[in-house]
């Protein structure tokens, strides 16, 4: 008897051995997904162009949270709001690091960028800069130019419709660049304008982040001449560098030089400049100075120009809305003045508008990816430290779960009308807290962004009927959805005709326009 226990005991013991053995394989066990191949991971898998669809795909067959390998890089893709919100927000403290971008970073210049930082002494300062300009309250300082530069960009369309994304461009770049460095766009032209584009452009060269050589194995391959990656790669990287130059430490001169000589115009530079002035006249922090506007400069001159475009785009597409929209403004301004932010509360469904274009057509499909700063679990996945983040942002936006229909663009769905007086639901999740990124790394220019959409929607409304070109058979040209995708995504090139509602409102525009040059 005693042996019979003796050896069930063993039994036992074995099983519980093992089993705890089981469960730990088990417990750090990486997400499933699509089968890597030697060295190359799924290198080979990874969509060169809109990778968003193949994510989707994937998560079908593996579920939400998708495991992949790029050249042994650890790489999770998030197809759920559900995940995306416990791992990049409630887990912020240990995912809000960026994934080794040497390549953008080091060799490219931008070292500088918060985007391009992990949490640390110059993130944390920058950060705290942006919160200073870019919070809830600050943002109401710059209402009056918000207003102006979007009465302006529909002024300059009025006169050609033809170059209206040209306009959209130029104004909205206006805003940015008056409050960053104080500069007034005085034309088409202007050189500042111009170097945004160029910026954005140059980033192609740099491919998806974590993916080149350099930035998979910095240490090892980053120190080799850039030619032998290709004369284009060579090329492209002079560009890279030449504008992280022109957008960060050029700027940044001019505005110094102009606080010392005490011509400098109240901006965000040049006020942090004023505060950080040692009495010998130099300035401390400077790299978290010229990095915060620079940030400023580069993402919102780009970023507000293609939820824009998107919003012109719905309007072609779904004329009712746009009717339907119109008459709610009519209720209230009356055909007597131009809508002001102080109207948003009043005019709830164009809010909706606002959020319905954040989801329909997402600035950044993508998102920014994170990484993890140390080991983690999630379920029963092992996420190793250094583990890239991609949250496949268009997916959570197009839940059909969270939005039904999620293809249509459907303002109702953010509004309330049961009780007789339109309101924003608060039962619906909000696309903005996904469309502007989580945790540490949320947006911190959110605020304007969403200022500047509203009233630049609400005066388009209000000035123009917006609808399709015809063709010379008189057939509606039908616009491409396919976007352009790059680190922002932008529509394909699209045709609008504008029609000025009335006489009236065309010479609201010409007075308000005159006011506002008034008051400068």
């Amino acid at each position: 008897m005693g042996s019979i226990t003796y050896l069930f005991a063993i039994a036992v013991a074995a099983y519980l051995f093992f089993d705890q053995r089981s469960r730990a394989r088990k417990a750090r066990r990486f997400p499933p997904g699509p089968k890597p191949l030697p060295f190359l991971g799924n290198a080979l898998q990874f969509p060169a162009s809109d990778p968003g669809e193949k994510f989707a795909e994937w998560e079908k067959e593996f579920g939400d949270v998708v495991g992949l390998t790029l050249y042994g890089q650890k790489v999770i893709v998030v197809n759920t709001y559900t995940a995306a919100a416990e791992l990049l927000e409630k887990r912020s403290s240990i995912y809000s690091n960026r994934p080794q971008r040497a390549l953008f970073a080091k060799y490219g210049g931008w070292d500088f960028a918060i985007s391009a930082t992990n949490p640390g002494e110059l993130f944390n300062l920058e950060r705290r800069f942006l919160n200073q300009f870019f919070n809830t309250s600050a943002v109401k300082r710059y209402f009056n130019l918000i207003t102006k530069n979007a009465r302006r960009y529909i002024s300059l369309t009025a006169n050609d419709p033809t170059r209206f994304r040209d306009w959209n461009r130029i104004t909205t770049a206006a805003n940015i660049l008056s409050v960053a460095y104080g500069h007034e766009v005085a034309d088409e032209n202007d050189e500042w304008v111009e170097r945004t584009e160029q910026a954005m452009k140059s980033f192609g060269v740099l491919g998806p982040p974590g993916t080149h050589p350099i930035d998979i194995f910095p240490s090892q391959v980053g120190y080799l001449p850039f030619r032998i990656w290709g004369l284009k790669f060579s090329e492209g990287m002079k560009i890279v560098q030449k504008c992280a130059h022109e957008m960060s430490i050029v700027p940044y001169k001019l505005v110094k030089d102009q606080v010392l000589a005490g011509t400098a115009v109240p901006s965000l530079s040049s006020t942090l400049i004023e505060n950080n002035l040692l009495p010998d006249k130099s300035v401390k922090n400077e790299k978290a100075i010229y990095g915060s506007a620079a940030v400023v400069y580069m993402a919102g001159a780009d970023t507000t120009v293609s939820s824009i475009d998107s919003f012109l785009l719905a309007m072609l597409l779904y004329p009712d809305i746009q009717k339907k929209a119109q008459r709610y403004v009519d209720g209230l301004l009356q055909g007597e003045r131009l809508p002001t932010l102080e109207d948003r509360d009043s005019l709830p469904y164009i809010q909706a508008i606002v959020k319905e274009t954040l989801r329909w057509q997402p600035i950044v499909p993508l998102g920014l990816p994170h990484s993890l700063s140390q080991d983690d679990t999630y379920r029963d996945y092992f996420l190793p430290a250094d583990t890239m983040v991609i949250y496949n942002l268009r997916r959570l936006l197009r839940d059909p779960t969270e939005y039904p229909e999620p293809d249509q663009f459907k303002p109702e769905r953010f509004i309330d009308s049961d009780a007789g007086q339109l309101k924003l639901r608060t039962d619906v999740r909000d696309p903005e807290d996904m469309a502007f990124g989580f945790g540490k790394r949320i947006c911190p220019g959110r605020h304007f962004a969403n200022a500047t959409l509203w009233i630049t929607f609400a005066t388009l409304l209000t000035v123009f009927d917006i609808s399709l070109a015809k063709n010379e058979a008189g057939e509606p040209i039908l616009p491409d959805l396919q976007y352009v995708n790059g680190t922002v995504s932008h529509p394909k090139h699209f045709q609008c005709v504008f029609r000025a509602r009335s006489e009236h409102a065309l010479s609201l525009l010409q007075s308000t326009s005159d006011l506002f040059d008034a008051l400068e």
